[in-house]
């Protein structure tokens, strides 16, 4: 099962007061002398590149790049190194091949980034398979050879989140009250060494709570304390697990702050496919200003 991370990149003058910054399009970034985004990461990302985080002892190489025509898509593997242990063949539960600390348990993955030649903004996907994203690892790279090489311009990375559709279409599992100042707590024995206090309501396996709960939680959240008989108090977090398709995201609503939403995949995904799902989230995400050219992979 592999699923699909969106990425918005843009590009500013660097250190400079976000209400003094100059914003540059991708094409022709003026601050960097009119470089050229998709010229750079072709540059930065031809096939053999490796990259080794040395903190996280995580090890990753391009094995093939294609170039369409505004669009760059990469296959890379990326997985920790410095780690000892074995292959194991899962038909006949044997051990096949010795893993030793100068390796690296290296798995495939697919990004498309999109860099269009108008706007402001490049769109990257990244696929995530097994725990892995190797798109992300070689994101840490680009970024460090972007720092050296125009230091006067920043390369700046969020994720895109489509908040109404997650949250109207995910499943309530759970949802929590967090009380983060203990000081008044005094009735409660060892409070001095208490962090935070936590009222949770769980929903059984298999079951999920209903629509209307939801709503009332994200739009009134003093809700959950009336669920559990609380007084709010102004540091309170009201805290959803939601649950949509395979994926578990936990929500505070006081922070309005999503996690990054995964498109699912599903399973052996051709390159084609994964393409047309990047192409199909791009053109949402563009509206009239999407242009299918910009990763046609049509001669």
């Amino acid at each position: 099962m592999s699923t699909l991370l969106l990425e918005a990149q843009t590009f500013h003058t660097a250190r400079v007061h976000e209400l003094n910054r100059e914003h540059y399009e991708p094409g022709a970034i003026s601050g960097a002398g009119g470089q050229d985004y998709f010229d750079f990461i072709k540059e930065s990302l031809p096939p053999g590149r490796a990259h080794r985080d040395e903190k996280r002892n995580y090890w990753t190489s391009v094995s093939r790049v294609t170039a369409l025509p505004r669009a760059l898509f990469v296959t890379a593997s990326s997985g920790p190194a410095g780690l000892s242990g074995s292959v194991v063949n899962l038909e006949t539960g044997k051990h096949e091949f010795e893993v030793q600390p100068e390796h690296a348990t290296a798995l495939n993955g697919r990004t498309l980034i999109i860099v269009p030649d108008r706007g402001q903004q490049v769109l990257a996907f990244y696929e995530r398979a097994g725990g892995n994203t190797s798109g992300i690892e070689l994101r840490s790279a680009l970024k460090a050879d972007w720092r050296v090489k125009y230091p006067n311009v920043t390369l700046h990375t969020s994720w895109v989140q489509t908040k109404d559709e997650f949250l109207t279409e995910a499943d309530l599992k759970g949802f929590e009250v967090r009380r983060h100042d203990i000081d008044k707590a005094t009735d409660l024995p060892e409070d001095e060494v208490i962090g935070t206090l936590s009222w949770k309501a769980v929903a059984k396996r298999r079951k999920v709570f209903s629509k209307d709960l939801r709503e009332q939680l994200l739009q009134r959240p003093e809700t959950a304390h009336e669920y559990f008989s609380l007084d709010p108090r102004d540091d309170d977090e009201t805290v959803l697990d939601l649950k949509l398709g395979s994926m578990t995201k936990r929500y505070i609503i006081q922070t309005g702050k999503l996690p990054k939403v995964a498109l699912d995949l599903g399973e052996s995904v051709a390159d084609e496919d994964f393409i047309q799902a990047c192409r199909d989230r791009a053109a949402e995400h563009f509206g009239v200003d999407w242009n299918p050219n910009w990763c046609s992979n049509e001669s």
